[in-house]
């Protein structure tokens, strides 16, 4: 039984390849359904752990060396989606003490124009003031009564959301007018993005570097080629314009693409574009396929458990020390079940 976990372990410490992460907000969130809030003090210990395993660097020189088969020792590079405030606010400060660059993906239309994510704006259903019981919403030919519980709007919300980041840009934009037309409108959530003048400012940062994430955070394999192109090649010379740099880099929202979008995304002008398929970034990666991992909201240990268990195995720091312990609290955990019957 310890051979079969241990050899993964080992199989997972020999592989080659650096490791890009994908995180979104760095907030305290009391609910979490998608996954895209990690707390502060956890981030924190994340890149504490991180060094046990390889150095910081960016994602792009880490897609660079990938691309040229270039092998070094493992390298490490944290990247942020969507383009929140905090990512700033609060992880900046964070990133600055562990000396660890980072990347951030902005959406256009949310950043640039003030459009709050579906994801934000949608949380109005969870608030019976502000989207009141005996009313309801709809994508395409779903559609969700508003009544009963929190606990009630919060599968509401889940079911809805899920819909619609599967859904084309247009069906989710007549979702949202659906939505706007039974609740009431809050400005919080535009709020918590980034302005037009930070993500300028941040031409001047030596730690984070922009990169685009389409105009309307597009599940892009479901538009069509066309609406692909003009997501990608748009988001890019938006962003150029508003920043005055290139923009070379794009993360494909939700990670999801498929051989029409890393076609596009070489055709709007990318030199790199990432996606959330789960490994390392191997010799010789293909420049519009470049591999991500999304974090969850766990502590250093948890973290350090995901991190082995999902990449490097017995590699990095202490990788043998862990890999023992981990045995041995599994068989104490055992023998304790078992005495228990």
């Amino acid at each position: 039984m310890i051979v079969n976990r241990v050899v993964p372990w080992v199989r997972r410490a020999r592989e080659q390849g650096d490791v890009i992460l994908v995180y979104h907000r760095i907030a305290d969130c009391t609910w979490n359904p998608f996954n895209t809030c990690v707390a502060p003090k956890n981030f924190e210990e994340h890149l504490t752990v991180l060094r046990k395993f390889g150095s910081p660097a960016t994602a792009k020189a880490i897609a660079q060396a990938g691309i040229a088969a270039r092998q070094s020792a493992t390298r490490i590079a944290v990247t942020f989606d969507d383009g929140y405030r905090d990512n700033v606010d609060v992880a900046r400060p964070i990133l600055e003490a562990h000396d660890f660059p980072a990347t951030i993906f902005i959406c256009n239309n949310a950043v640039l124009r003030r459009i709050p994510y579906y994801w934000d704006e949608a949380t109005s259903i969870l608030d019976e003031q502000a989207t009141p019981p005996n009313t309801s919403v709809a994508c395409g030919n779903r559609h969700w009564d508003m009544h009963g519980d929190l606990t009630v709007r919060q599968k509401v919300y889940v079911e809805f959301c899920s819909t619609l980041n599967h859904s084309t840009v247009a069906a989710r934009n007549d979702a949202i007018v659906s939505l706007r037309q039974v609740a009431v409108t809050r400005e919080e959530e535009a709020n918590l993005l980034l302005t037009v003048d930070e993500i300028v400012a941040l031409g001047a940062d030596r730690l984070l570097t922009l990169g685009a994430h389409t105009l309307d955070h597009a599940w892009l394999p479901n538009e069509s080629a066309e609406a692909q192109l003009y997501q990608l090649q748009q988001s890019r010379l938006e962003l150029e314009e508003v920043v005055g740099r290139p923009i070379v880099e794009v993360a494909y929202p939700y990670g999801r693409f498929d051989s029409t979008t890393s076609a596009a995304a070489k055709l709007a002008g990318y030199a790199f574009a990432y996606t959330t398929v789960r490994h390392r970034v191997r010799p010789g990666v293909h420049p519009m396929e470049i591999p991500r991992i999304v974090v969850p909201n766990v502590d250093g240990d948890g973290f350090e458990y995901f991190l082995r268990e999902m990449v490097f195995g017995l590699g990095g720091r202490g990788g043998l020390q862990w890999a023992v312990n981990r045995c041995i609290r599994k068989a104490r955990l055992r023998l304790e079940a078992q005495a228990a019957f």
